[in-house]
C-alpha cells in the first residue's frame, strides 16, 4: 500500500482512486491544454462514457482528473514539442 505524503499549507497530499481512466496525450503550449480536455469530454459523451464526477450546486467535483507533465519548460523550451497527459477517471 502507498503512503500518503505530508503537506503542508500549499500542498495536500493523498492518494489517487484506483479504477479505469480515459488518457489523451495534448502536445503543445499549455494555453491551449483547456481545449485538449474539451475534446477528451466530448469523446466521452460520444462515445457514452461517464465520469466519476459531481456537479452541485453550480461546482464541479471530479473523483480523479490528473495532469502528467511529461515534457515541460525544464526539459525543452520550444512550447511545440511539450506533452501533457490528461487522464480522468471512468464511473464503475
Amino acid at each position: 500500500m502507498a503512503s500518503v505524503v505530508s503537506g503542508d499549507q500549499r500542498v495536500q497530499g493523498g492518494v489517487l482512486p484506483a479504477g479505469r481512466y480515459a488518457t489523451f496525450v495534448h502536445r503543445g503550449p499549455y494555453t491551449s491544454l483547456v481545449d485538449t480536455t474539451a475534446e477528451l469530454l466530448a469523446w466521452g459523451k460520444a462515445t457514452g462514457v461517464t465520469w466519476q464526477v459531481r456537479d452541485r450546486s453550480g461546482v464541479t467535483t471530479w473523483r480523479g482528473r490528473i495532469e502528467n507533465y511529461l515534457t515541460g519548460p525544464p526539459d525543452e523550451p520550444d512550447p511545440q514539442i511539450w506533452r501533457t497527459e490528461i487522464a480522468i477517471l471512468l464511473a464503475e
